[in-house]
This record gives C-alpha cells, sequence and structure tokens, in this order.
C-alpha cells in the first residue's frame, strides 16, 4: 500500500531544542526532502564505520526481501465494445 512504512521500520519521537528543529527543517527544505531524512542522515554519520556498514547490508537485506516478495500487477484487458449510436 502506498505510504505505508518498509518492513522491519520503526517510527519514534523526541523532542529537539527548538532552534535545531528550526535548522533541520530549514535543511529539509533546502534539500528538498523531509525532516525525518535529514534526522536519518544525521544519525548514519554519528555511526561508527562498522556501525554503518551493518546498517547498510541490514537494510540492503530488507530490499532484497521485498523486492523479492513482490508480485507485479496483473491488468486484465478488456475488449472495449463500441457505442452504438443514439437514435
Amino acid at each position: 500500500m502506498p505510504n505505508q512504512p518498509a518492513k522491519n521500520t520503526a517510527s519514534t519521537s523526541f523532542t529537539l531544542p527548538g532552534a535545531l528543529l528550526r535548522l533541520v527543517e530549514t535543511k529539509a527544505r533546502q534539500k528538498m526532502t523531509n525532516k525525518s531524512d535529514i534526522i536519518r542522515q544525521a544519525l548514519m554519520n554519528y555511526l561508527t564505520s562498522g556501525e554503518k556498514a551493518w546498517v547498510m547490508q541490514q537494510m540492503g537485506d530488507m530490499e532484497q526481501s521485498m523486492t523479492l516478495n513482490e508480485t507485479p500487477a496483473e491488468y486484465r484487458t478488456a475488449k472495449i465494445k463500441p457505442r452504438k449510436p443514439k437514435p
């Protein structure tokens, strides 16, 4: 379904100082993305290289399993009957 979080993702809530939130919002507008993406990037930059590699591997495994589980949409092709002209 559209707008659904990916499998194995979690949603969280936390507080930020107002000035930091405004900076995150500004950065998100500049990069034409959302606040969550800015926070995710900042957290990834905080991780050690080993931790970052582990997270990336986990994300790759998720994407691969999602791709393998996806089934292509099947659309029926209906024959269109011509309309009869009205008398």
